[in-house]
């Protein structure tokens, strides 16, 4: 469901069919300090649009597991660990979980909709494979959600429990709100245990602006018609003069008035044809191709800001041809997501153009993996290299990342406009910040906000 796994961002152009695979390399600024796992010991995500609401937990089962205790047996248990769960939830343990996770929420912690008490279902209920949440131990998951028929006005959230929530060596709960393509990441302490996310706080981005990229117009004709008109009563005049049918003195007069209509009315009535002896669409030179490609890749990253599929396949269609859009919208709303990584919400931050080539004159070959009706159109290639820069917003921290790719593209005029035909990804290097957990002094800062500290929110009781 795009409206619940795409809050846009796009971070990059994935790997798109290719005839070789693209070389992968992922390599860390520095290498990472040993940790337990690249995550907080539970977290939450909060997923806000105008269809539903919900608050997906994740955590270690060892710290989920002893708030789920009931009071008889926290008294009896003491400080001794959980028995942990193994994967799959058999049916009675997710009917005994489903008992202790709604028995809880009615004891602790306070969530609000719209100032009023959410009106959840749980659901979701199961054990995450590790490769999903990074934790590498056993982890836990459930949501909480409910159906909207519009957009919330504000969310309201009061947390009471802290035991074993120790994260960057302070008691805290990371909360992290999608909503509107755009990801706001607060922490919950015991001093500032609530907070409120107004809808203001993430505003609807514009429509993104994506333009077809139109050929050069061919040279046109540019015709004064009250000279021209002018011109051919003359012309219709020598024949009756030289009959003697109208007489010099009588010509020499026409020509003059003829003369002065056609020089003063040379800009009363123009027309501008297209030249019939000119080429529709020609090649641009290289200068020009280098341009027109840098906008149409442009083109691919903004599509992606759009909210909903229908919007971003309509916006793709403006720069890439139809035999390529399923491919590409599935490869890089698979980047986007990053499922590999816990449904990481990505927010680029910048993109750059590192080289690129053009050959305007290249050879056509079985390779080339266009439609048919596009084999004799104008068409050029490009060799192109660019770095995305974005942010990853996971597990309940962010950290930064850089993106660099070359690829080679096919750009073809389909009779209406410059459109990507085939692309072939040659090498594609991910540079990361240093790794969840190992923490640098700006990690440091960030990680000891608290709610106060979110921007576009405030904190509150959550009331």
């Amino acid at each position: 469901m795009i409206a619940r796994t795409l809050p846009i961002c796009l971070l990059a152009l994935a790997s798109l069919a290719a005839a070789e695979p693209p070389r992968t390399v992922e390599r860390p600024a520095r290498e990472a300090a040993p940790v337990p796992h690249v995550g907080p010991p539970v977290y939450c995500e909060v997923e806000i649009d105008d269809r539903h609401v919900a608050f997906r937990f994740t955590g270690e089962q060892s710290t989920l597991l002893r708030w789920l205790r009931t009071p008889d047996e926290r008294a009896a248990a003491g400080d001794a660990e959980p028995e942990l769960l193994a994967p799959p939830l058999t049916p009675a343990q997710i009917t005994d979980l489903r008992t202790r996770i709604i028995a809880f929420f009615a004891a602790h912690n306070r969530l609000t909709v719209d100032d009023q008490p959410f009106d959840w279902t749980l659901g979701d209920i199961g054990i995450p494979p590790d490769e999903v949440t990074g934790y590498g131990v056993p982890a836990l998951t459930f949501t909480l959600s409910a159906p909207r028929s519009s957009a919330p006005r504000s969310i309201g959230v009061i947390w009471e429990v802290y035991d074993r929530l120790v994260y960057f060596e302070k008691e805290r709960l990371p909360m992290l709100f999608k909503a509107f393509g755009d990801a706001q990441l607060v922490f919950l302490s015991p001093d500032e245990p609530g907070f409120v996310w107004h809808a203001s706080s993430m505003v609807p981005p514009e429509p993104p602006l994506v333009v077809e990229v139109k050929a050069a117009p061919p040279p046109e004709w540019t015709l004064p018609l009250v000279s021209l008109g002018a011109g051919a009563l003359v012309l219709v005049m020598i024949p009756l003069v030289l009959l003697r049918a109208v007489g010099h003195a009588t010509f020499g007069i026409a020509l003059l008035v003829l003369g002065g209509v056609a020089w003063f009315g040379r800009h009363a009535w123009v027309e501008r044809v297209p030249d019939p002896f000119a080429e529709p669409v020609v090649v641009p030179s290289e200068p020009e191709a280098l341009a027109l490609f840098e906008q149409l890749h442009r083109n691919i990253y903004r599509a992606f800001d759009a909210r909903s599929e229908q919007e971003i396949y309509r916006l793709l269609a403006k720069s890439v041809t139809g035999n390529l859009l399923d491919e590409l919208y599935g490869e890089v709303f698979e980047s986007l997501v990053m499922r590999g990584e816990g449904g990481a919400v990505c927010k680029v931050e910048g993109y750059r153009k590192v080289s690129g080539s053009v050959n305007l004159d290249p050879e056509r070959g079985p390779w080339d993996d266009i439609p048919e009706v596009l084999a004799d159109r104008p068409r050029f290639d490009v060799q192109w290299a660019w770095e995305v820069r974005g942010v990853v917003s996971h597990w309940g921290h962010e950290h930064r990342r850089l993106n660099r790719y070359e690829a080679t593209y096919i750009v073809v005029h389909d009779g209406e406009a410059w459109r990507i035909a085939d692309v072939d990804v040659l090498e594609h290097e991910r540079i990361d910040s240093p790794r969840p957990g190992d923490v640098r002094e700006e990690d440091q800062a960030s990680a000891g906000a608290d709610a106060s500290t979110g921007a576009g929110g405030e904190p509150g009781d959550g009331r």
